[in-house]
């Protein structure tokens, strides 16, 4: 009986391998286009892009709340948006982009109000996350927790996808409509913003926010621990040659009580951190809402940064040359 279970466990992590094999070999369309895995463009981007630059670090907040263009034109430097999903772990992430930082880089931490009770960690409900923040090419930087929390997800996605790739090898899971929003890499400009939304209407932005009003779990208490350890990231990022400024996340009017937790702002100016604006002044109306806590319309995108390149130009005036 014991070696029967020994052969059967055998089996089962040579089976779970196996699928993981094929799953990184013959990624389907549908993978391709995963919206996280916009993080390793993001990364090419942010290595490649000349300096002088602004970097936009944070979550879905950035990704789906600015026009770089517009803060590119009004500024004349280049803009990295590095927004993405504040469920990969901003500890995770902050580290990962730092290798990339450069004497005169401006950097905007814009952390969401959510990652100050959850630690900044990754979220292991996210299973592309995992994916994503680490990618195909560089399986080797995979941890033994990270490879066997894949090993629990991976098999099922790869039995999910195979009837999708033998049916039609060349189409995505569906037709994308216009006018429903698709979570996508491929809604990403070239600087990094979410800009397949721009064009999108929100029905109802109120019922929205009344719905994610209703789903918001407990408040959870404040880590200051998670403060103090963001507090020392930004001294790594100065220690590059940045300079580091702390600004709080666009979020609507009505969602803002809900989300901002009494104490940040208090943490963050003694830990000698301050936000450069109070969170009140980056609320924005509830009009501008879209399809989650942080995300907003077009409308939203354009007054929100246009309060950005204002706090901006009248932090750093001195510190941008002109980009040639």
């Amino acid at each position: 009986m014991k070696l029967f279970l020994l052969k059967i466990c055998a089996f089962l992590v040579a089976f779970s391998a196996l699928l993981m094999l094929l799953y990184y070999l013959f990624p389907t369309r549908l993978e391709a286009d995963n919206y996280l895995f916009a993080y390793n463009d993001k990364l090419s981007r942010l290595e490649q892009t000349d300096t002088p630059r602004v970097i936009l670090v944070g979550g879905s907040n950035i990704a789906f709340g600015v026009s770089s263009e517009m803060i590119e034109d009004s500024l004349h430097c280049n803009v990295v948006n590095m927004g993405l999903h504040a469920g990969l772990g901003v500890r995770y992430t902050l580290r990962d982009y730092l290798r990339f930082i450069r004497p005169g880089d401006i950097v905007v931490f814009q952390i969401e109000y959510s990652a100050f009770s959850s630690g900044g960690e990754i979220s292991l409900d996210l299973a592309d996350g995992l994916l994503a923040v680490v990618g195909r090419e560089n399986i080797r930087k995979y941890t033994l927790p990270q490879l066997c929390r894949l090993a629990k997800i991976i098999p099922n996605r790869v039995m999910k996808n195979i009837p999708k790739a033998l049916l039609d090898r060349n189409a995505d899971e569906s037709s994308p409509n216009d006018s429903v929003y698709h979570y996508r890499r491929s809604g990403f400009n070239k600087w990094g913003d979410e800009a397949s939304h721009w064009t999108l209407k929100t029905p109802s932005p109120g019922n929205i926010n009344v719905q994610l009003g209703k789903k918001r779990s407990a408040p959870r208490a404040l880590k200051k621990s998670f403060v103090d350890w963001l507090a020392a990231e930004a001294c790594a990022y100065e220690a590059a040659g940045a300079k580091v400024i702390f600004l709080p996340p666009v979020v609507c009017r009505s969602l803002f009580p809900l989300f901002y937790k009494q104490g940040i702002k208090e943490c963050l100016a003694v830990a000698g951190r301050p936000y450069i604006v109070a969170p009140e002044d980056m609320v924005v109306d509830d009009s501008c809402s879209f399809d989650a806590e942080y995300h907003v319309n077009y409308a939203g995108v354009r007054q929100n940064t246009q309060r950005i390149i204002r706090i901006l130009r009248r932090e750093i005036s001195d510190s941008i040359p002109v980009r040639s």
